[in-house]
């Protein structure tokens, strides 16, 4: 059913469309429809009837939720989010009712000038789609507060939304750009399972608390050099929600400044390092997990003689779930190209020619060599191979810029792409690859005798330590040595222990949602059960356990126990997956259901009990009080 409302000019000045303003965002109507006007004085009314539902912490923004459902914005100047609430004075409050015309407080139009920015207030309707919004034309002229200036029709029923919609991704989106130091403080935006990974210019101007306070978000961590926000299983959702509302330059390549001096040099390259792991890796991890299952259930298929090796589904549902992993290098040239901003169809066509059958047949012979200009090449199996191709994707970004300094623009389309993959294929086929090779080959190695010389004591380790590493983000360089592990020895102890100590967080969690009475936490604990069972930690670390610092220490008590039990047992992971879900990663590929899937199930079934015992009898009650403290 269509309706309309009037909406008022909140400030006396003259008004102009929204398309008119400096500002891209709002002039391309991608936030909603609205109008602006250029102020003559600071005194502010509210546009429209309804209760406040958002005040920005920095004053420059109140967004108001009308009975009818129509969401309006009213946002004073343009990236003066970055004067900190200097320049306003709001006596309106979040939850507030309040009627149009009614005071909303006032904002000083020569300090925020002073400051460079422009004073134009903007109305904006944020659900404009939502309700099929629709504004009378605005004619510019002359106004005082409180007059009408426009009349909105819109969609009632149905198609409206309510205010429980009000705090969708979509809804939230906006508050949280500003709320991150807006538009001009965001250089890059990423995302994982569960965390909006931010690359800001300037931590400092995003307001950690009330970006906790927003509906859906979990916590916020900084760490590796992004703004990182938890929302859990929404995160695709948020993620869309926010690129929709940012100009397509936000997508590009993070150019942070090196810093100076050799510490902070040393943390520089760690981030950067983190992040091209994390965007390189990101984007495959669900699909390395479900072939590892796959491959496990197919290695089931065998102990159980269902199927031979031979059969036509056998080889047909293998070539699918190893051919994820033969062409991995493929894979994460376009994904590395896209993070460093190279060009993905060159890298993925390197990847390419590093898994060429007559590249893979030589390095198969009894001479893996190729004899070139009198020297003799070791040549080398990148089947699945990680650091190789990540290598290629950083050196490509130089090798560009090179070539579009020495090769004319009239021809650049022409030879560049091809020069590039030329010089990379050389390089890392005759030169870097083996090396690469030799040094990940050597440290899945080291990392093995580590283990096997005490593999009870690096398991305990190595279960208490990687909820820490998750929380601060530092748990990405981890995955490639994994998938390293899996290439080169067809199995990974490291995994394993990943996966022992998922059981063990899940069993904590578990029991704080069966114990609680509390109905959100209930309800955050059944959730972040479910998905770490299914392998994805950070809403059970965000959501409970660094709420409740007790249970994070009776889960890590658990994970030592259930890292230890499981080097004693030398449990292996033949796949990607891990935790309930995972099961059939444990099973031998070679000989199906062996001793190694029955100490999976010993160890991941004793490690839930024991973290579920011991946060249940000693980790938490409903008596104590949440922390947000970082562990």
């Amino acid at each position: 059913m269509a309706t309309k409302l009037t909406l008022q000019a909140p400030v006396t000045g003259k008004l102009k469309p929204i398309t008119s303003v400096t500002d891209a965002v709002f002039a391309s109507e991608k936030m909603g429809k609205g109008y602006a006007i250029e102020p003559d004085d600071g005194n502010l009314v509210a546009p429209v009837s309804g209760v406040i539902s958002f005040v920005a912490p920095t004053k420059h923004a109140v967004a108001i939720l009308t009975n009818t459902g129509v969401e309006v914005l009213v946002h004073l100047g343009l990236d003066t989010v970055m004067m900190k609430g200097a320049p306003f004075e709001l006596a309106a409050q979040a939850q507030q009712p309040i009627m149009a015309g009614q005071p909303l407080g006032t904002m000083d139009l020569a300090a925020i000038k002073a400051a460079g920015h422009a004073t134009t207030v903007v109305v904006v309707i944020t659900n404009t789609a939502d309700i099929a919004a629709e504004l009378t034309a605005i004619t510019p002229q002359a106004v005082q507060a409180g007059q009408a200036v426009t009349t909105c029709t819109f969609e009632t029923g149905p198609t409206a939304k309510t205010s429980e919609q009000a705090t969708s991704p979509a809804a939230i989106a906006t508050q949280l750009i500003e709320l991150v130091g807006g538009q001009k403080n965001i250089n890059s935006l990423i995302h994982c399972i569960t965390r909006l990974r931010f690359y800001l210019d300037d931590d400092n101007l995003a307001d950690d608390a009330a970006i906790k306070a927003l509906p859906g978000v979990i916590d916020v961590v900084k760490a590796g050099g992004q703004y990182q926000v938890v929302v859990g299983a929404a995160v695709n959702d948020f993620y869309d929600a926010v690129m929709a509302n940012l100009t397509p330059n936000t997508t590009a390549t993070v150019k942070t400044p090196r810093p100076t001096g050799l510490w902070p040099s040393i943390k520089w390259g760690f981030g950067e390092l983190v992040g091209v792991i994390t965007a390189a890796m990101m984007p495959i991890i669900g699909l390395l997990a479900g072939a590892g299952i796959v491959k496990g259930l197919l290695a089931m298929t065998l102990g159980f003689k269902w199927l031979t090796a031979t059969a036509p589904l056998y080889v047909l549902i293998s070539a699918i779930a190893d051919g994820i992993f033969h062409f991995l290098p493929v894979i994460l040239g376009v994904t590395a190209a896209k993070k460093l901003g190279s060009n993905q169809i060159v890298l993925a066509t390197v990847g390419g020619v590093l898994v060429y059958p007559s590249l893979a047949a030589i390095a198969g012979s009894k001479t893996p060599s190729l004899l070139l200009f009198g020297i003799h090449f070791p040549i080398m199996n990148y089947a699945a191979s990680v650091f190789p191709i990540l290598v290629a994707a950083w050196l490509a970004v130089y090798l560009e810029r090179w070539l579009k300094r020495v090769i004319p623009q009239l021809v650049a389309a022409i030879f560049i792409p091809i020069i590039e993959v030329l010089i990379l294929s050389l390089l890392i086929v005759l030169v870097l690859g083996p090396a690469i090779t030799q040094v990940s080959d050597w440290l899945a190695d080291g990392i093995m005798a580590a283990l096997n010389f005490n593999a009870i004591i690096g398991g305990a380790i190595y279960c208490a330590i990687f909820p820490v590493l998750v929380i601060f983000g530092l748990h990405w360089p981890l995955i490639p040595i994994i998938v390293n592990d899996l290439a080169v020895h067809g199995y990974s102890m490291l995994n394993a222990f990943s996966s022992v100590l998922m059981m063990g967080i899940a069993g904590g969690v578990f029991a704080v949602t069966l114990k609680t009475h509390q109905k959100k936490l209930k309800q955050i604990g059944f959730g972040a059960t479910i998905s770490q069972l299914c392998g994805v930690g950070e809403p059970a670390i965000y959501g409970v356990l660094l709420k409740y610092k007790r249970v994070f220490y009776m889960v890590t008590l658990a994970n030592i126990f259930g890292g230890a039990l499981a080097g004693a047992l030398y449990l292996l992971n033949y796949g990607f997956s891990g935790g309930l879900v995972g099961f059939a990663s444990f099973i031998n590929p070679k000989v199906g259901i062996d001793q190694n899937f029955y100490n999976y199930l010993i160890s991941h079934g004793l490690t839930f009990l024991v973290a579920f015992i011991l946060t249940w009898l000693v980790g938490f009650n409903d008596k104590m009080k949440p922390s947000d403290q970082t562990v």
